[in-house]
């Protein structure tokens, strides 16, 4: 389906775009689609494209390398009223999966887990120590991820 003929725009991932069913076009980096992303926001929007976010991440850990959150935001830059429904963390909906997950699991009623019991881990603190703060979570950061380039650290070290 072409933006044209489109219901909605899924994105989840950064290195191709199916222009129709039968098209697909690949990209060597996730940078050079990120140059063409534009243009086909512009589309998406003059039809009133809603867009599902399935990662809300805007870089990959230790690079500027772009994720799909960064194209959600690129996309309210386009089309500021943009019905963008967001799938991961910080958002809650991934949270109240896991706890529903979890109480099944546990053979208990979601309610009467005990959240204080539970501890989050993760290297982004826009998405994975925000969405644990925002469901009343504990968590541990790590520092040696999304963020090691800001910090002057090496990706994955023990350091």
């Amino acid at each position: 389906t072409t933006p044209s003929e489109a219901d909605f725009v899924l994105v989840r991932g950064t290195f191709c775009i199916w222009q129709d069913q039968n098209v697909k076009v690949t990209y060597s980096t996730a940078e050079e689609l990120m140059e063409n992303v534009p243009e086909i926001l512009e589309i998406c929007a003059s039809h009133l494209l809603p867009m599902l976010v399935t990662n809300p991440d805007y870089y990959r850990p230790g690079s500027n390398s772009p994720m799909p959150g960064l194209i959600a935001a690129k996309y309210l830059e386009t089309f500021p009223t943009a019905n963008i429904k967001y799938i991961g963390k910080p958002y809650s909906n991934v949270y109240d999966e896991c706890l529903s997950s979890l109480a099944n699991l546990m053979k208990m009623n979601k309610e009467n887990i005990d959240k204080s019991r539970i501890c989050c881990i993760g290297d982004s603190m826009e998405h994975d120590i925000m969405g644990a703060m925002k469901a009343g979570m504990d968590s541990i950061w790590i520092a040696n991820g999304v963020h090691c380039m800001e910090l002057g650290t090496q990706e994955g070290s023990s350091e």
